[in-house]
């Protein structure tokens, strides 16, 4: 992933109105920041699914990036074809157009995360 870069996918299908509020000038802030210091490269960022609104909140938001983040975020709409271009179809839940099987991906991350884990704490015993 950090050659080629982690691309996320974000369905906002079921953004409301209100959740919108609840997007502070502090929060803005706050998140627009930690993007642009993620600890991995951001190949691009999908959004999905974005209600009209979410146009007023990315022009909020976006001075906040950097060039470069900025130009990898991309608004699709319904258009799932464009994540298709960059995450195989099969690893994908149903939701956004794929045909993975969604309890498998997690199965799959859980077992990840449970060997990371696992060889981290083995690492921090190495370390004593």
């Amino acid at each position: 992933t950090q050659v080629l870069g982690f691309t996320s996918v974000h369905d906002l299908k079921e953004y409301s109105y209100s959740h919108a509020y609840q997007f502070t000038p502090t929060l803005i802030k706050r998140a627009m920041a930690g993007m642009n210091c993620l600890p991995f490269r951001t190949a691009s960022t999908m959004f999905c699914h974005e209600p009209w609104y979410y146009s007023w909140l990315w022009k909020l938001c976006s001075p906040l990036l950097n060039e470069k983040m900025r130009s990898r975020t991309k608004f699709i709409g319904g258009k799932l074809s464009e994540v298709h271009k960059s995450i195989p179809q099969e690893c994908l839940p149903a939701y956004v157009g794929g045909t993975g099987d969604e309890a498998e991906m997690v199965a799959t991350w859980m077992r990840f995360m449970r060997s990371y884990e696992q060889q981290r704490q083995q690492e921090r015993r190495n370390a004593k």
